[in-house]
């Protein structure tokens, strides 16, 4: 991914703000390494916040967007997503691993587990508690889980700004039927309804 800077010019960064005396905030987005680079991008990833300490971890999981240079990559089968598992993994190995006090929430819509907020390290055990227990839900429950998550908190929206059009409705009906008829059998065709809900906009 074309950032603008790397690791070590991060680093530098946020070492020269905290020597400023000012505090700041590090924007995290889970999943943007994809399925081939995520053991990678977790553990950079955390080495990097590990070193500069910022204030309040913001994680923003992501969502491929129509309009982006990413979802060309992703049509054209250059760049694989991992699923919502797959960031709820990659939050949980973060969280894991940082080793200094900071806040840290997931209070933004892409993040399946969008109500994750605390203090770390006071509140570290009990965040990973969350998440182990969507984790350890039966696939059919998690699946179930997303699917009415993102139909709530997205729907609404993507109807308000116009995004939410013959085609898409189509694929979500498709999607509940099968989830209602077959759960077992229901996953790849709700992960494609997710996508394309996601693709359309962030509320």
């Amino acid at each position: 991914m074309h950032k603008g800077v790397n690791a070590r010019e991060h680093i530098e960064a946020g070492r020269k703000i905290s020597e400023s005396g000012l505090g700041f905030i590090a924007f995290v987005m889970p999943g943007l390494g994809g399925k081939r680079w995520t053991e990678g991008h977790t553990r950079e990833t955390t080495r990097v916040l590990n070193e500069i300490r910022p204030q309040l971890v913001r994680l923003r999981s992501l969502a491929i967007q129509e309009t982006s240079p990413l979802y060309e990559l992703w049509k054209s089968g250059d760049f694989e997503p991992l699923t919502d598992d797959g960031m709820v993994e990659e939050i949980r190995r973060l969280i894991e691993g940082l080793d200094f006090s900071c806040d840290i929430e997931t209070g933004q819509l892409t993040n399946i587990l969008f109500e994750l907020r605390g203090r770390l390290p006071e509140h570290k055990a009990h965040l990973l508690h969350l998440i182990q227990r969507y984790q350890t839900m039966p696939p059919e429950q998690r699946l179930k889980f997303r699917f009415e998550r993102y139909l709530k908190n997205y729907l609404p929206y993507l109807e308000q700004v116009g995004k939410l059009d013959a085609s898409l409705i189509s694929l979500v009906e498709e999607a509940a039927r099968c989830a209602a008829k077959s759960p077992d059998e229901a996953e790849p065709v709700v992960e494609q309804a997710i996508m394309a809900i996601k693709q359309r906009g962030i509320p």
